[in-house]
C-alpha cells in the first residue's frame, strides 16, 4: 500500500469507517503481531496466541486514540510504539518483565552441565540485554530477521524499507552489536 493510499485509508477511518479500519488492521497485522511476538519472546517461549491477544489490543488501543494522532504520516512510528507499550503493559501486569530476559533456552548438550548451562544463560542475557539497548530502528530488524526468521524481503515490505535499507540497519546493528558484545568474544 502506498502512503497516499494509506492517508486516505486512515482519514476514513478518523470518521469512523470500520472497512478502511479492517483494511489498516490487514495490512499491519504482521507487523504488529511480530512486534508482540518479538517483545514477549523470551517472556511466552514463543506463545503465538498471546502474541495475537497483545496485537489485538494494540489495535483496539489504535482505534480508540486514532483521533490524537495529528500527524497520519507517522502512524507506523504510533503504531510500533503502541505495541510495544502494550507489551511492556502486559509484561509488568504478568509478573513477566522482570524475568524476560533470565529465560533462555539451553542447548541439550549443556543441560548436563550446570557450568555449561549457566554459562549459556549467562551469554544469552548478555545478547539480549544489548539487543533490547540498540535504538528501535535497529533492533526492529535484528527482532525481525533472527527470531522471527524473516528474509530481507519480507522485513522490507513490512517496515516499509528498500532490501538495501534493511541490510544497511542490519550491517549496522551488527557493528553496534560487536561493541556491545566484545567482552564475550
Amino acid at each position: 500500500m502506498d502512503a497516499e493510499s494509506e492517508l486516505k485509508l486512515l482519514q476514513r477511518c478518523r470518521r469512523g469507517d470500520e472497512e478502511a479500519f479492517a483494511a489498516i488492521v490487514k495490512q499491519y497485522w504482521p507487523l504488529v503481531r511480530s512486534i508482540a511476538l518479538s517483545n514477549t519472546a523470551g517472556a511466552t517461549a514463543g506463545r503465538t496466541d498471546v502474541a495475537d491477544d497483545l496485537a489485538q489490543e494494540a489495535f483496539c488501543r489504535v482505534y480508540a486514540h486514532l483521533g490524537s494522532l495529528h500527524d497520519l504520516g507517522r502512524f507506523r512510528v504510533w503504531l510500533w510504539g503502541i505495541t510495544r507499550n502494550v507489551c511492556i503493559d502486559w509484561m509488568r501486569k504478568s509478573g513477566r518483565y522482570a524475568t524476560m530476559l533470565d529465560s533462555a533456552a539451553t542447548p541439550q548438550r549443556a543441560a548436563d552441565d550446570p557450568a555449561l548451562t549457566a554459562e549459556h544463560v549467562e551469554r544469552t542475557q548478555l545478547v539480549r540485554q544489548a539487543v533490547n539497548q540498540l535504538p528501535e530502528k535497529y533492533r526492529m530488524v535484528v527482532h525481525l530477521r533472527y527470531l522471527q526468521g524473516m528474509d530481507y524481503k519480507g522485513i522490507s515490505q513490512m517496515l516499509g524499507l528498500s532490501i538495501s535499507g534493511v541490510s544497511s540497519r542490519l550491517s549496522e546493528a551488527h557493528e553496534l552489536l560487536r561493541g556491545k558484545l566484545r567482552p564475550l568474544l
